[in-house]
């Protein structure tokens, strides 16, 4: 249903993004360790932020920062740039 609802979406998300895994793994790591990822709060205007903040259960003080997700490179063959 995705797909035949959006397919410009779809065929742009064909293939591999190493970059893109490679932060996911280290946000799984971070995770992992009991640090979650913060996009939105509503205590804080995260919006323009170089990172990604986290918190951790129970201890947010000394919560690691992650990157930000590497851009969406552009795809003029299906006529996208995300930038």
């Amino acid at each position: 249903m995705f797909v035949e609802r959006f397919p410009t979406i779809a065929a742009r998300s064909v293939g591999e993004d190493w970059p893109y895994a490679g932060w996911y793994v280290q946000m799984l790591g971070v995770a992992e360790s009991g640090h979650f990822p913060m996009a939105f709060n509503d205590w804080d205007d995260l919006s323009g932020a170089p990172v990604l903040p986290t918190i951790g259960v129970g201890n947010a003080e000394g919560a690691p920062e992650l990157p930000l997700p590497p851009p969406i490179p552009p795809s003029p063959h299906l006529g996208l740039d995300w930038t």
